[in-house]
């Protein structure tokens, strides 16, 4: 298992909070599940239960953070059930800020959105509009001089 039932019960009372924005933090990435290392997936019960527990939030978006991979990218993916309205969860995996890997680029992900992976030096951004109806949020990876090098803005 990767939470204990104390977490899941904190995490799923705290989702039932009305919200515009949540990010969740995971230190391992929550929606990718082709490559072979460190992820939600490798335990298939609590992926299923997490995804589960993120189509039951009723307000706001919600994003995910994560890291470990050493290397950054974007993903996304339509939470939504049959019938229902399209609902999409974006995730920002960026890590490394000086421990760069020569991973592969052409590593499998089919919820990547935003392009490919990233596997230079990285740090990730939030940035969130307030002033809107609902808020804006994109989601960007940065190189080490700040530049914006992958991004997406995240659909409500």
């Amino acid at each position: 298992t990767i939470l204990g039932v104390d977490q899941w019960t904190w995490l799923k009372k705290v989702l039932r909070e009305p919200a515009e924005l949540r990010v969740l933090v995971s230190s391992i990435q929550a929606i990718p599940e082709e490559h072979p290392w460190e992820k939600w997936s490798n335990f298939p019960h609590e992926h299923a239960r997490l995804m589960q527990v993120l189509q039951n939030v009723e307000t706001g978006m919600v994003v995910i953070a994560s890291g470990d991979r050493h290397i950054a990218e974007i993903s996304g993916i339509d939470i939504s059930e049959k019938g229902e309205p399209t609902r999409w969860i974006y995730e920002l995996t960026s890590s490394s800020m000086n421990q760069r890997v020569v991973g592969n680029s052409n590593e499998k992900n089919r919820h990547r959105v935003a392009g490919g992976n990233y596997l230079e030096n990285n740090f990730g951004t939030v940035k969130v509009w307030w002033a809107d109806e609902k808020p804006r949020v994109v989601l960007q990876v940065r190189d080490v001089r700040g530049r914006v090098v992958r991004e997406q803005t995240v659909k409500n």
